[in-house]
């Protein structure tokens, strides 16, 4: 495969696995599946379709809470995310975030369920496509850009400006953790920080 490891049969093998692991991951977060009834039409969804996700980064997520990774999930599901140069991923959520916290949003809109569901992969298959050709590059072409440039498409919250800087704002106003260990999982890390530099300033200051 050349540039642009993004190809069908990554998102056939994706699709398989999303199936087997969404099912175990929609049993333990039932109270997460109801969405609007005026939007879905009363239907259930379930907890990472039509989502966008966000995961920490070692390291990076302990110093800075509100950065990290972003990805978008299909209808069905099906994770994508800008992972590096000319790499776009595929899979299920649970492959993103084994190493720690998970923060998402779920939007569903349109006339319908169904026309919303094909307008969303649609910009998402989009997206993953064009940043299958592209250089990664953590401050100006990133993962956020690559959930930005799908938003954009489909005029999200009729904007057209999507970027890092207010996805990081949306994630942070919008979002949801599926529990408790995940909110600590994100930010224990920069607490205990905070405290080791602060009882060093007291130390050193003293």
């Amino acid at each position: 495969m050349s540039h642009g490891a993004y190809s069908s049969l990554a998102r056939e093998e994706g699709e398989v696995e999303g199936a087997v692991m969404l099912e175990e991951e929609e049993e333990s977060c039932e109270h997460h599946h109801q969405l609007n009834s005026n939007s879905t039409g009363g239907r259930a969804v379930g907890p990472y379709r039509m989502c966008i996700v966000w995961c920490p980064i070692p390291v990076l997520t302990w110093m800075c809470p509100w950065v990290g990774h972003l990805g978008m999930s299909t209808s069905t599901g099906l994770l994508h995310d800008f992972a590096g140069p000319y790499t776009i991923n595929t899979g299920h959520v649970k492959r993103l975030t084994r190493g720690g916290g998970l923060l998402w949003c779920q939007e569903v809109w349109g006339a319908s369920p169904e026309e919303a569901a094909q307008k969303w992969d649609d910009a998402v298959e989009a997206a993953s496509a064009e940043y299958a050709n592209r250089m990664h590059n953590l401050l100006w072409d990133n993962c956020h850009s690559h959930v930005g440039y799908a938003l954009n498409s489909l005029r999200f919250k009729r904007s057209t400006r999507w970027n890092t800087v207010t996805l990081i704002l949306f994630m942070m106003l919008h979002s949801h953790y599926p529990s408790w260990r995940h909110v600590l999982q994100t930010y224990l890390p920069f607490l205990i920080l905070l405290t080791f530099a602060a009882l060093f300033f007291t130390f050193i200051t003293a």
